[in-house]
């Protein structure tokens, strides 16, 4: 019986490939339609003049990433008086002339009169009237699965024809905290600014490069081709429209995202808690009086549980607008309604006494290791070898009380609540800084100094700007040594809870912690470690044959030029072995995941790396430094200006800073020392990054090598001489 079925299971067979082009036929006639709907408010955008290219990463140092685009780009008809929005990334090169046609209408002028940095939004301004604004897609009812279509307008310069379209899933909602759909449509600079559409024709958002771990003009660039595209959702644009269109081409509107000014204790964004590390002066979180130390577990009704929940209720939410937070403090609950988000804080000069201090010193007060030379320190007569005991600023209105008559004073931010205003007790080198950091530039202060001969003294140092010099030399030693050693709890007002003493342990548990530590002495010499984490990140560690627990190392992130893909540990190491030595610095060199360079979506993973190395060695927080050439130049500016809660210091050499930097985090000081070779072709754009960065409040010095080009730093003694010990003094104060 079987042979009588075998003519008709053939037949079945042939007929599956005709329904399964009957399927794609179907679904192509209704991606078409779908993109006839919309097409009339899908426009063509071309652009002349401006830079003809920014810098990025590129195959042999600080290359052009980014050209400027001789083709259209796309956008997208939001209010009938002729607003069209589109991508920030499509001007990238500040053009001086934009044009805009729109289907069935005659090629114009364009206007920019705002921008949404936050999501990668510009809007433009046209004189035509009566303009097609397509339908929302309702943003709750976007499900992964369902069709998501990218249309844009540059390839075919007809708009009588139906523009390109490129079919594709949702992947994922909610991406980039809270701000984005993700597609696997191919999504490129083809359709930056056009829409992405459901099946029927509504739009579901707007495509842009956007990326959760950067920003600036070409942020989300590097996930072009690789299967994944963003779009903000069209409902969120068109609650904006409004805004932007009070901007006008003399003076442009520019959104600026929310935020409530507090830094986090907890390592990265996934670590279980949300606790409150710093409260910056006079932001939302300041004025409703959240603390240090506050947790907080809900953001809007909704439980928090690590940064990551807190960032997606908070970070699409713009200036002006509310959260509402439930913070855990101590055993109580407390609530915080409306709290109002303001913009980026106003940056400020941070004051500079005009000291260097020993490291891993946990007795009370800190002893000075140097003194600045014509610095605060000095005009009042501080020395090496005299130990600060007390610190705190000078009361209003004349001569610091002694201790015994000291009242209190307003509260600062972040410090405690009753605060003297006379000098207060600190432990340590760590506990000195974190109150310094809150005193500006001509600040008094009245210290209570314990003189190299025993003598007390009070001195009353007005705090002055830090200096451009690097000291020619630092003295020896400059460590205590006690870097496993809690700081010591001081009596009264303090400036850190006192820490509980560790009980001694009994005499057999020593002699077994002895034999343990002999088996776990740590581990020196060059590392290549491979294989780690989930990603299968690989990177080398050099760590030095003089390395002890007891001392805390500064940690240097080397980030290799284009095209070395790690393979210049042996060469970096014959440099830097005795100068890691001597002033007691580990380095660890992350892998580029690409052989053209690094790019800002790869600072999580090399966050991962340094977190690797500070799990096994003893870290000074103080000391870690991102350092690089070419395009590894590039991505310590990056690591610095985004990942400051860890990095303190960027040293790039042969670097342009690619874009304008983002406003710097409150008490997270970032210094830079930008190298550049006077025979670099380059060399005029790099020194112009000191002039940038300052602009913005952050620290930065400019050295010359006179006789380089692009070669290492080492190629020049001096210029390599003055940045080590520019290196072992960045936790000057």
């Amino acid at each position: 019986m079987l042979h009588r079925n075998i003519p008709a299971i053939a037949l079945m067979a042939l007929a599956l490939p005709a329904r399964a082009q009957d399927v794609n036929d179907a679904t192509e006639k209704a991606m078409k339609d779908a993109a006839a709907k919309v097409a009339p408010s899908v426009v063509r955008i071309e652009t002349s003049g401006g830079a003809e290219a920014i810098w990025g990463a590129g195959r042999k140092g600080p290359e052009v990433m980014f050209r400027r685009g001789v083709g259209a780009s796309t956008g997208l008809v939001v209010d009938p008086g002729g607003y069209i929005i589109t991508s920030t990334f499509n001007f990238v090169g500040k053009p001086t002339d934009i044009f805009v046609t729109v289907p069935g209408h005659p090629r114009t002028v364009a206007k920019v009169i705002g921008s949404d940095p936050t999501r990668m939004l510009t809007m433009l301004k046209i004189d035509q009237t009566g303009l097609p604004v397509p339908p929302p897609f309702p943003k709750k009812d976007v499900e992964v699965g369902m069709w998501s279509i990218a249309i844009g307008r540059t390839l075919d310069p007809d708009l009588a024809h139906l523009p390109s379209i490129n079919g594709g899933i949702v992947s994922a909602t909610n991406r980039v905290w809270g701000k984005a759909i993700q597609s696997d449509a191919k999504i490129s600079p083809v359709n930056y600014g056009g829409p992405l559409m459901a099946i029927d024709g509504r739009v579901m958002g707007v495509i842009v490069p956007i990326s959760p771990s950067s920003e600036g003009e070409t942020a989300g660039f590097e996930w072009y081709d690789v299967g994944i595209g963003f779009a903000v959702p069209f409902e969120d644009v068109l609650k904006v429209v409004p805004k932007l269109k009070e901007g006008t081409p003399e003076k442009p509107v520019t959104l600026k995202a929310g935020l409530l000014g507090v830094t986090f204790r907890e390592p990265d964004h996934y670590s279980p808690g949300c606790t409150i590390d710093t409260v910056a002066p006079e932001t939302p979180a300041d004025k409703a009086k959240l603390k240090p130390g506050d947790n907080i577990i809900e953001a809007d009704g909704k439980p928090v549980l690590n940064q990551a929940q807190l960032f997606h209720h908070l970070r699409p939410k713009y200036e002006g607008d509310a959260i509402s937070l439930k913070v855990k403090r101590g055993d109580k609950v407390e609530e915080f309604k409306d709290l109002k988000l303001a913009a980026a804080q106003t940056s400020f000069d941070p004051g500079f006494l005009g000291v260097l201090l020993m490291r891993d010193d946990p007795e009370h007060g800190v002893e000075i290791r140097y003194v600045y030379p014509n610095s605060p320190a000095a005009r009042v007569g501080l020395a090496a070898g005299d130990r600060i005991m007390k610190v705190g600023p000078r009361p209003a209105g004349g001569a610091a009380p002694k201790p015994k008559e000291a009242k209190l004073a307003p509260k600062r931010p972040g410090m405690p609540d009753e605060a003297p205003t006379g000098p207060r007790a600190f432990s340590g080198r760590d506990q000195f800084m974190g109150i310094l950091q809150h005193f500006r530039a001509g600040t008094a202060l009245v210290l209570e100094v314990k003189k190299k001969d025993g003598k007390t003294d009070t001195v009353e140092p007005v705090l002055g700007q830090f200096p451009d010099d690097i000291p020619a030399e630092l003295p020896e030693p400059s460590t205590k040594e006690q870097a496993l050693v809690a700081p010591k709890p001081v009596d009264g007002p303090a400036v850190a809870p006192a820490v509980k003493k560790k009980e001694e342990p009994k005499k057999e548990e020593a002699k077994k912690d002895e034999k343990k530590d002999e088996k776990e002495k740590p581990k020196t010499g060059l590392q290549k470690i491979e294989n780690v984490g989930a990603a299968q990140r690989k990177f080398w560690v050099f760590v030095p044959e003089t390395y002890k627990h007891e001392v805390a190392h500064g940690l240097i992130v080397w980030l290799h030029p284009a095209g070395r893909d790690g393979r210049d540990a042996d060469d970096m190491v014959k440099i830097w072995e005795p100068y890691c030595e001597k002033y007691n610095l580990i380095m660890i060199g992350p892998t580029a995941g690409n052989p053209t360079g690094w790019v800002a979506g790869e600072a999580d993973a090399v966050m991962d790396d340094v977190r690797w190395v500070r799990t096994r060695y003893t870290i000074d927080g103080k000391r870690v430094i991102a350092h690089g050439s070419g395009v590894g130049g590039q991505m310590a500016y990056y690591l610095a200006i985004n990942k400051s809660e860890v990095v303190r210091g960027a040293a790039p050499v042969g670097a342009v800073l690619a874009s304008n930097p983002k406003d710097p985090v409150s008490n997270q000081r970032v210094e830079f020392l930008v190298i550049g070779g006077a025979k670099d072709p380059l060399v005029n754009e790099i020194r112009e990054a000191p002039k940038k960065l300052g602009e913005k409040h952050y620290k930065a010095l400019y050295r010359e090598m006179k006789q380089s080009g692009k070669e290492y730093v080492n190629d020049d003694p001096e210029v390599f001489n003055q940045m080590v010990r520019w290196m072992d003094s960045l936790d000057k104060q």
